[in-house]
């Protein structure tokens, strides 16, 4: 991707882009720098910038080594370095500090400059594309796949979409297989909370071209590639999604960061404190809790009488008890929230599937492991942006810090057990 320049100055002259910036600050003197507080050889204030720490002993020419100055501020006598409104200090505090700061502020300029593809006009135009490569190198020759994708705002898409988290949206590329469809809304489906808290509007990712070239096909490698398209593009977190070469098996194994594949139920959970909740945020705050299902949905909001519950502890209460009924043999578990009347119902078939009621309605029927992953994952998406904002030792933190914990280790033996390992 070419390095684009910002407008030119006042003076005309064309402003530095910032592979130039980074270029004159790595052939400066490497960092840390520091401000010195010196004497020149009469004894007179010398205010200087240094690869070495002040000693606040003041040192006297020529008791200072003159090859760990960077620049100097003030020298008065004879008086050669000096300025007119006095800010000796505060110049040398900032030359020291740009050093460290320059680099990090190009770093960030950078990865905001990422971001902006996904700010787009509302006329249904996707921003201009950019490819991603994924490369694994392999006994069997590797895996390969090069995808190619922009973004757009949603509801301005032009046709057919896929729905995958709230207003996280995937307009896959023509002719696409569906298997590939599949796995590159996994991929989208892993970082789809990190998205939404960058962009709260919402994001729509168009895949214009997604080929294998030259390479052993697997569907699976289409997450991969729009796991790294969007750590590429967005700057986003690892979420742990691999591939290895098992010798031993003498095939490719797939890792999911949490540990599961994509689920194949379209059981939803989403949590979520209540809007009208005043700050500072506390873990007996008031929330709500959403199920979605194959066969209907569930939702504590807008009844009478309210149901608005203490999500952070109701959602532990969920996550503790849902975990020892799916380990059990038990055939039915309920759980109610904190301070509410609002409840839901799991009940195991004799095939060992789970149906999730609301006051007697099913509103979905699922595997046990699809159901955990599902909770699961609400529970993450949650936790995620909100827990950092309670204090450490906020009851409600530590309670769903600890139920998560415990829930995410079950469903990954649960997902490991019905792989057979």
């Amino acid at each position: 991707m070419s390095e684009e320049h910002p407008p030119a100055g006042e003076g005309g002259e064309p402003e530095p882009g910032l592979d130039e910036i980074e270029e004159m600050c790595a052939m400066a003197t490497p960092g840390p720098w520091f401000v010195r507080d010196l004497d020149d050889s009469y004894a007179m204030n010398l205010r200087a910038v240094s690869t070495v720490a002040d000693t606040g002993r003041h040192e006297r020419w020529p008791d200072f080594d003159h090859g760990e100055l960077i620049a100097a501020t003030l020298v008065q006598e004879p008086r050669y370095v000096d300025c007119a409104d006095e800010r000796w200090d505060e110049n040398a505090a900032f030359i020291a500090m740009a050093r460290e700061a320059v680099p990090r502020l190009v770093k960030e300029v950078r990865r905001l400059r990422r971001l902006l593809p996904a700010v787009v006009p509302g006329d249904g135009r996707a921003t201009e594309t950019s490819t991603f490569a994924y490369r694994f190198h392999g006994p069997l020759g590797g895996l390969a796949a090069d995808l190619t994708a922009g973004c757009m705002s949603p509801g301005t898409e032009d046709g057919f979409f896929l729905q995958i988290d709230r207003q996280v949206r995937l307009i896959p590329h023509t002719g696409a297989h569906w298997r590939d469809v599949h796995w590159l809304a996994h991929g989208l489906a892993a970082h789809a909370a990190a998205l939404l808290s960058l962009h709260p509007g919402g994001l729509t990712v168009r895949v214009t071209s997604f080929t294998y070239p030259l390479a052993h096909y697997r569907p699976e490698v289409a997450a991969l590639a729009m796991d790294g398209w969007l750590r590429q593009q967005f700057d986003l977190p690892d979420r742990g999604l691999r591939v290895a070469f098992d010798a031993g098996q003498g095939g490719y194994l797939f890792q999911w960061g949490d540990g599961t594949a994509p689920s194949r139920t379209t059981l939803r959970f989403e949590f979520s404190v209540d809007e009208d909740e005043a700050p500072p945020p506390s873990g007996f705050d008031l929330g709500h809790m959403d199920v979605r299902g194959d066969r209907g949905e569930a939702s504590s909001r807008h009844r009478t009488p309210d149901q608005a519950m203490m999500i952070y502890l109701s959602l532990s209460l969920l996550l503790d008890g849902l975990r020892r009924f799916l380990a059990s043999r038990d055939r039915s578990f309920t759980t109610s929230a904190v301070d509410s009347s609002f409840s839901l119902t799991f009940r195991r078939g004799e095939d060992g599937s789970i149906e999730t009621l609301r006051d007697g309605t099913v509103i979905d029927l699922s595997s046990a492991d699809d159901l955990a992953s599902a909770v699961h994952t609400g529970a993450e998406r949650f936790a995620g942006p909100r827990l950092p904002l309670l204090p450490e030792d906020d009851a409600g933190r530590e309670d769903l810090e600890k139920s998560l914990a415990e829930f995410g280790d079950f469903v990954t033996r649960l997902a490991r057990g019905n792989a057979g390992e």
